[in-house]
């Protein structure tokens, strides 16, 4: 006949709330850490007062030299990172409405 051993309630088994209260609080803490050292994202909203083309964008392409190239409906506006320069009909593009490059 197996004896088997009953845990009391002063009793703790290595699996028990023993070790989940020790993983709740090494986890609060390091969320606690990581949340006090997260950086904070900057977000800038760009519009046609930077430089960006008409505000309808179709789409946005990135080249393989890092530009940005932004396909509006009057033209096409290239992003370097700092600055745009937008290119239009009087830039040699024969139509104003970009939908691809």
């Amino acid at each position: 006949m197996q004896h088997v051993k009953h845990l009391s309630m002063r009793e703790e088994s290595p699996t028990g709330t023993g070790w989940s209260l020790y993983f709740a609080a090494f986890s609060l803490a390091l969320i606690g850490y990581s949340a006090a050292h997260a950086q904070e994202l900057l977000i800038k909203a760009y519009t046609t007062l930077d430089g960006l083309g008409p505000d309808r964008v179709t789409r946005i392409v990135r080249d393989s030299r890092g530009f940005l190239w932004f396909c509006t409906v009057d033209g096409l506006s290239r992003f370097d990172g700092s600055q745009f320069t937008t290119y239009r009909g009087g830039q040699g593009l024969p139509i104003p409405f970009i939908n691809d490059i």
